[in-house]
């Protein structure tokens, strides 16, 4: 069962309480674009990820840490589910 709920709900007859993991499914996009230092141009890539997270933010944080693309001052877009997520802390 992948339901995100605040708390008391049951899974597998068992009382849960607090949030449900959910899986995300992730794309990290690179845009194309030059290294503001030594010029060379990184051309479009993305890299597809699935993670276990409480919520979009979270799932969003844990991407960001296991994206393998380079990004030297590159355009980053996260796609979350199908819809771009932007970092909340911001």
């Amino acid at each position: 069962m992948q339901t995100e709920s605040p708390k008391d709900t049951k899974v597998d007859g068992e009382q849960m309480t607090g949030p449900l993991i959910k899986t995300y499914k992730i794309i990290i996009v690179r845009e194309a674009g030059p290294d503001p230092v030594t010029g060379e141009v990184l051309g479009y890539a993305e890299e597809h990820i699935t993670v276990d997270a409480t919520s979009r933010q979270a799932a969003y944080e844990l991407a960001q840490m296991l994206d393998t693309l380079k990004f030297r001052g590159q355009v980053r877009r996260t796609i979350i589910d199908g819809e771009e997520h932007f970092d909340e802390r911001y």
